[in-house]
């Protein structure tokens, strides 16, 4: 897009999006106040949207800002839509024009925070009661004309996501945006956002999820991948879907980093993210059949990579469940050992950086699966 801008279309919930910014909807004043207010599951937000509906009188077009409470961004950008639903609008009536004005209020405030990404929802469009194909031309329009404006040339945001619940209409924005200039280069991603299955926050504050889905379509600040001693990507599952997206520059980059030695268990090296959508990758040798246990061994790695993970100043990591693959470890001792380790780990650094840890794993590994929701049931009992 224009200013050297990148725009991301996603079908899922904009509320598990690690972003800077995250936009989503708000009541308008005529409403009868924040229990009418789209809940985000999260109570620190919650009470700051009630503070706001004490203190001011909401009007349509405008937008607040909150702080994230455990949500994965630094703000929450609250657009004031409609009383309620319009029949049908039109292009170019008052309502169109008050849908692009919160969209670009919207990426203004990013801008203005010094942010670099954003996600918008677009239910923004869909509260208006417009069709498909106008909701689809008016937040493309209002985005494009953003990054046209040359006063917001050269500033932060850069990373644009918009995301649709359904799908449908995130197709419809991307075909668009093909259509509309050919130096952009659309991510349409229909099945990629992973399910989330369960939650918990930890006693400091720190958001612990629980996916099912595939690892190499996280967008997260960190991805944790498990690899033999020689760091050869295309042995196992998970590597090898890991390098499919990232492309060959991560095996070399792999490779570089061992410089001809062996991995020892319990030990990593870190990449760049390449294709992925994260920062860096953390490569971990799980266990070689060494003389600590597999208990042992997975303990240290969690550690290590939530501890570097933070040495980075990143936000949110993505762990596959390490060793009860290949290596066939017991998924319960897994499950049992991963959760029990993040949760010391964020006693011993409360105030730690990293604000959401994720647990991704394989959709058909009904095992593995039903343990980890065993651990997170009794971590979200206590």
């Amino acid at each position: 897009l224009p200013g050297g801008r990148i725009l991301s279309v996603f079908e899922g919930d904009v509320l598990e999006h690690h972003v800077d910014a995250m936009v989503t909807t708000a009541p308008n004043a005529k409403l009868k106040g924040s229990k009418d207010y789209p809940k985000t599951g999260d109570s620190d937000v919650q009470g700051q949207i009630d503070e706001v509906f004490r203190e001011r009188e909401l009007k349509e077009g405008h937008c607040f800002i909150t702080g994230p409470g455990h949500l994965p961004c630094k703000i929450m950008i609250h657009a004031v839509g409609p009383p309620s639903k319009y029949v049908y609008p039109q292009i170019g009536t008052e309502e169109s024009r008050l849908l692009e004005t919160i969209i670009t209020l919207s990426l203004r405030e990013a801008n203005l925070h010094g942010l670099n990404s954003i996600a918008i929802p677009t239910v923004l469009a869909q509260q208006y009661g417009f069709l498909d194909d106008a909701c689809v031309k008016i937040i493309v329009t209002a985005i494009v004309n953003f990054c046209k404006d040359t006063k917001y040339q050269g500033r932060s945001v850069r990373d644009i996501r918009v995301v649709d619940k359904e799908g449908k209409i995130a197709k419809i924005i991307a075909d668009t945006f093909q259509k509309k200039t050919k130096s952009f280069k659309s991510m349409l991603i229909s099945d990629a956002l992973n399910e989330t299955l369960m939650r918990f926050t930890t006693a400091t504050g720190q958001s612990v999820v629980l996916v099912r889905g595939s690892l190499e379509e996280e967008q997260t600040n960190v991805i944790v991948n498990s690899t033999g001693e020689k760091g050869e990507l295309k042995q196992g599952a998970v590597s090898r879907a890991l390098l499919s997206k990232a492309g060959p520059d991560l095996q070399k980059q792999v490779t570089q980093k061992i410089g001809g030695n062996l991995l020892q268990e319990g030990r990593g090296v870190v990449t760049d993210g390449c294709n992925l959508g994260c920062t860096f990758v953390f490569h971990v040798m799980v266990y070689n059949g060494g003389i600590n246990t597999e208990e042992q061994i997975l303990k240290e790695l969690v550690k290590t990579s939530l501890r570097t993970a933070q040495e980075r100043q990143q936000k949110s990591i993505s762990f596959p469940a390490l060793g009860a693959g290949t290596l066939k470890h017991p998924v319960k001792m897994v499950a049992a050992t991963m959760i029990e380790s993040v949760i010391v780990h964020f006693k011993n650094y409360p105030n730690s950086c990293l604000k959401n840890v994720r647990f991704v794993l394989y959709p058909k590994d009904y095992e593995t699966i039903k343990e980890f929701q065993n651990n997170f049931t009794m971590e979200k009992d206590n």
